[in-house]
């Protein structure tokens, strides 16, 4: 197995990595739990994964969001992941929708 490096160059740099195991994978694994990440990889930094990842890059947040949806089969899931500060997926900061910070009441 190789390791694959990636590196953020632009200013926007939309990325989606999802886990290819193969055909099994494929067909009996929640589409949810095959994503490794995705999002906006910051400028200068870097990003290793192994080579049983795919990588896709899309030039704008529109088609990352769409790719991502039909990946799961669900509308507004990027949206929820772009959006939780604990998003275990997703990376980044979102151009079209704000991250929402739990509200913290004082007792």
């Amino acid at each position: 197995m190789s390791v694959i490096g990636i590196e953020g160059e632009l200013e926007n740099n939309w990325i989606f990595i999802y886990n290819n195991d193969g055909f099994v994978a494929n067909v009996f694994t929640d589409r949810k739990n095959r994503i490794t990440l995705f999002g906006n990889l910051d400028k200068n930094s870097n990003l290793m994964f192994n080579n049983q990842r795919i990588l896709e890059t899309y030039n704008t947040e529109d088609e990352l969001e769409s790719a991502v949806d039909a990946f799961v089969n669900e509308p507004g899931y990027y949206k929820e992941q772009a959006q939780d500060p604990s998003s275990e997926v997703y990376i980044g900061q979102s151009v079209k929708y704000p991250t929402i910070e739990p509200d913290l009441e004082e007792d």
